[in-house]
């Protein structure tokens, strides 16, 4: 707690003077926070209870009772942060030893003494601040101890790696290969009993898998050409030399890190159908944890560039793999490589040490944090109520049906604005059964909702499906867009699941209007370059009639600009915009490529009619008069008879076009042509 900011205390009580006579007491020494009833409270408690010091809870109280609120509370673990004071009336042994099961630390039987009070609160949050700064330190050591241990680690494989002329990614690489296989060969099958734990100790000791080449003589190691038997011998030993370099570490020998690191070290060379090396053991008589690893290793240095060999496509590396030209390996896990290979192949390209590291860290922190149910800094816990802050705000202005949704304790929270408009309340304990959130949303929803979401993965946590809702007594067909947020303990289990609905015609006529909007000059409302050129782009490659491509620039536009301000300027551009939609067909594509200069895009059926329809809109541009500023245009004509049906080449040339019209007299236009390499002077430019 900072200093001289007060303790925040929720008082619940379904009472007004209750409330009032307790806020009167200890309003001078804490913050009060106040709700009328347990479902108050329970909203409360779930947006500030980082920030809770202390609950005074009513026992009898309408809609949700106090021991209600303790058994939420338990169920979503606020309760081992939050110290509860039970304040009532009602004292009858049996409430009050349900009550301290449920975990409350105090019972306060009314009426009260208000100097009694005051003393047993302070008490009470003094013990849990004591509690929650030993915390805080021992996570802290222990976090920094996980911290200094795994780089220990890996700074000692990556000496190993650097004298093996390797890139200083291999280890970082395999940690990640292993990591991914992993958590995919869990998902499949259940034959190997993996804890998150388990997978997380596997990952780090897969480091340490090729410690033993520290023994192997640099001239062999780093050897470029083949290896004769001899050396290959000498190559092999390593396995063995890095087991019994762990074996020697008899004080750690009991340590899983070590005894799961001795395994790999030893038989990460073995192969499935027993052609392995050093002891030439077969299927799972090999510890999953080296079969692991074994495949992580080869599928990396297929992939990587050594000194005897380039590096081999991830393609082509995994078919070698499944084809067993690279001996043996457990079918599951071929499958497991098969399933993450796309995943792989951008990871690998752009994993860092420095992104590993972070990796490392989130998960000791969210082990610390499960595990350990040790608290988080200060700082963390102001930053995740900024967040919160920020996504009620965006949800209060977005009109849409946000939810947050947790499983353990069930409750849902909805936007405020969506708690307005369908008259729900914004917190609902126990959604799945509500029946006035039944009746809005429907039960087939809410089950389609449940499957959704049972259906993803840590890997793959988002989900999207259409349902009906019944909005104004009409059935109105919405998009669920949902996120479930993974944790791990034991096992993945998913915490809560944030989510938003939405109306597909109305999601429809926005994305529309949004697509409109992003095709547009926002100046002219002419088409901008890059769509007019993805329209002009599709019509060259479906029909093969007769186009061409004339571009427009104004002669002397700095000169308007210069002389009569920027916002004359911009006038004029919207004026020739005009003309050139007035004078245009309405299958013809114009826009403003940028600046002062613009195209248009027609079919022409013949030669004479497209010098038509060039002197009908030059000339109505060159016609453009403002009191004090003459607008001047020149153009260039490139055509799909001369310049093809590229639109890069149409382009360029009716560029090369406008540049010899403005060198030559301007205000005229000029047609490209293709074949000599230069445009065409035999037809005349329209003087003025």
């Amino acid at each position: 707690m900072q200093e001289n900011t007060k303790y925040k205390i929720l008082i619940v009580d379904d009472s007004a003077m209750n409330r009032t006579i307790l806020a009167d007491i200890l309003e001078d020494n804490f913050e009060i926070l106040e709700a009328s009833d347990g479902i108050e409270a329970i909203q409360i408690i779930k947006k500030q209870n980082n920030d809770l010091s202390l609950i005074l809870l009513d026992l009898v109280m309408p809609n949700m009772d106090g021991l209600e609120v303790l058994a939420v509370m338990n169920s979503g673990e606020w309760i081992n942060n939050i110290p509860v004071i039970m304040i009532s009336a009602e004292n009858s042994p049996t409430y009050v030893e349900r009550a301290y099961e449920l975990g409350a630390t105090d019972f306060i039987n009314r009426p009260f003494n208000a100097y009694v009070v005051r003393k047993r609160i302070a008490n009470t949050i003094m013990l849990y601040t004591k509690q929650r700064n030993l915390i805080n330190l021992v996570s802290q050591q222990v976090y920094e101890k996980e911290k200094n241990s795994d780089l220990m680690i890996n700074i000692l494989s990556h000496i190993v790696e650097f004298r093996n002329g390797e890139s200083g990614l291999h280890i970082l690489h395999v940690n990640t290969i292993t990591e991914a296989l992993l958590k995919n060969l869990v998902k499949k099958t259940d034959k190997y009993n993996l804890s998150y734990k388990d997978i997380s100790t596997i990952v780090i000791a897969s480091s340490l898998h090729d410690i033993g080449k520290i023994s192997i003589p640099d001239k062999i190691l780093n050897k470029p050409g083949r290896l004769t038997p001899e050396e290959f011998e000498i190559i092999k030993s390593h396995s063995e030399t890095g087991a019994n370099m762990l074996s020697s570490m008899t004080e750690y020998l009991d340590e899983p890190l070590v005894s799961i690191a001795h395994d790999i070290c030893l038989y990460h060379h073995e192969r499935y159908d027993g052609k392995g090396y050093p002891k030439g053991i077969s299927g799972d008589d090999i510890p999953i944890s080296a079969q692991v690893v074994s495949i992580a290793d080869v599928y990396d240095a297929l992939t990587s560039e050594r000194c005897y060999k380039s590096a081999i496509p991830p393609k082509e590396a995994l078919q070698m793999i499944k084809n067993g030209e690279c001996g043996s390996f457990n079918p599951i896990l071929i499958e497991c490589l098969d399933d993450v290979s796309d995943f792989l192949e951008k990871e690998l390209r752009v994993n860092s040490s420095s992104k590993k590291n972070l990796n490392d860290i989130k998960k000791i922190t969210n082990e610390l944090l499960i595990k350990n149910e040790f608290s988080v800094s200060s700082n963390s816990i102001n930053y995740l109520e900024q967040e919160r802050i920020k996504y009620e705000f965006f949800a209060s202005i977005s009109h849409e049906i946000q939810f947050d949704y947790t499983s353990s304790p069930s409750i849902l929270t909805i936007s405020d604005w969506c708690a307005e408009k369908f008259n729900l309340p914004v917190v609902i304990v126990n959604p799945l059964t509500n029946e006035k959130l039944i009746s809005f949303i429907g039960q087939p929803a809410i089950d389609l909702f449940k499957s959704e979401i049972k259906k993803t993965t840590p890997d793959s946590p988002v989900s999207q499906f259409t349902i009906k809702i019944n909005i104004d007594n009409e059935l109105r067909l919405h998009r669920a867009y949902c996120r479930a947020n993974w944790s791990y303990d034991d096992e993945p289990k998913i915490l809560s699941v944030i989510g938003k609905i939405v109306d597909i015609e109305d999601e429809h006529q926005k994305m529309q209007s949004l697509e409109k909007k992003a095709a547009m000059d926002t100046l002219t409302h002419l088409y901008n370059h890059s769509h007019a050129k993805g329209l002009i782009s599709t019509m060259l490659s479906k029909e093969k009639n007769n186009y061409a491509l004339i571009i427009f620039d104004l002669d002397n536009f700095k000169d308007a600009n210069d002389n009569h301000g920027h916002m004359f300027g911009d006038s004029v551009l919207k004026k020739v915009a005009e003309t050139l939609t007035e004078t245009s067909r309405k299958e013809d594509i114009s826009a403003r490529i940028g600046g002062d200069e613009f195209l248009i895009f027609i079919e022409y059926r013949d030669v004479e009619t497209l010098k038509n329809i060039v002197n009908r809109i030059h000339g109505q541009l060159n016609s453009i008069k403002f009191d004090s500023y003459n607008v001047m245009i020149s153009a260039g004509i490139a055509t799909t008879e001369q310049s093809g049906y590229n639109y890069d080449n149409l382009f360029n040339d009716a560029d090369c076009a406008l540049y010899y019209s403005k060198e030559n007299g301007k205000s005229k236009y000029t047609f490209h042509d293709k074949k000599l390499n230069r445009v065409n002077v035999d037809i005349t430019p329209i003087e003025n």
